[in-house]
């Protein structure tokens, strides 16, 4: 390969960037640091919402804008959060593209959630700030680990607020009549995007909601072509992702959906660098 085949590289953060026990690794962070120089955008496409990822970025340098290998430009310092319902800009320190779920269908849900399961857990993120009306820590833990909400109280009383992403969380056997309903009523009329991510919990957003198509509307703002992207991920909101781009790498662990959504299997899983083989293998110059 001569010259750099990549413009942008698009990174999930855990069990990618991050290894199984959320630990960053020197070699992947000496990577990513690497194709900073080389000139291509290192940006991340994950599930979490900024407040979670700032220190992430900063530790890595992708608070700031990137020099491109050609000319004077810079790429900007951008990330893809909530899935891809918000693109977060680091230098202006405010979302750029927010697609955020209509508060009237996310009270609906929340109503229906509960109308099978009264004890499940609700979690409402919009942009930066976290709301629930689940008051105990040990529980609050089962939301979002290590961050504080912003607010504790009446559902009711912040629903003109639109949800960047609403999470629900009950035990897993409680978890599948909830799910069936949702998906029934709401995801199939193409109300909402239900995606699970745990056994014990469901995450619901605005419909067509997807990191792909995140990533589509900063590449076409950019003047990016697909196959100058690389994306590497390891779960099933990362399929669309690992589909769009013109390089789609799955984590040698990776689940099935984004296993089949690859054009390429790494040969390292989460926990033995698999960016550091990304980069090495794909984006930089040889």
């Amino acid at each position: 390969m001569s010259g750099r085949t990549f413009d942008i590289l698009a990174l999930d953060i855990d069990g990618v960037l991050l290894d199984t026990a959320g630990r960053l690794s020197k070699p992947n962070a000496d990577a990513v640091r690497a194709a900073r120089v080389a000139g291509v955008m290192v940006l991340f496409a994950t599930a979490r919402p900024p407040m979670t990822a700032i220190t992430l970025a900063e530790k890595l340098s992708l608070d700031r804008p990137t020099p491109r290998a050609a000319g004077a430009d810079l790429w900007p310092a951008i990330s893809i959060n909530y899935n891809g319902a918000v693109v977060w800009s680091f230098t202006a320190r405010r979302a750029i593209m927010h697609d955020a779920l209509d508060p009237t269908i996310a009270s609906s849900v929340i109503a229906a959630a509960r109308s099978i399961d009264p004890s499940v857990l609700v979690s409402l993120e919009h942009l930066d700030r976290w709301y629930t009306d689940c008051a105990e820590a040990d529980r609050r833990g089962r939301l979002i680990a290590g961050v504080e909400p912003h607010f504790v109280g009446p559902l009711p009383s912040i629903k003109h607020i639109a949800p960047s992403r609403l999470t629900l969380v009950t035990d897993p056997d409680q978890l599948t009549p909830v799910r069936r309903l949702l998906m029934d009523e709401y995801a199939a009329p193409g109300l909402i995007a239900c995606r699970s991510t745990g056994d014990d919990r469901l995450e619901v957003q605005a419909p067509h909601v997807d990191k792909a198509s995140a990533l589509d509307r900063i590449a076409q703002s950019l003047g990016v072509e697909r196959k100058r992207i690389c994306a590497v991920g390891d779960g099933p909101n990362d399929a669309g992702l690992l589909r769009y781009a013109g390089l789609g790498l799955a984590v040698a662990n990776a689940w099935g959906e984004a296993r089949t959504a690859a054009d390429q299997l790494l040969s390292a899983d989460s926990d033995h660098n698999p960016v550091a083989e990304a980069i090495e293998r794909f984006i930089l110059p040889q």
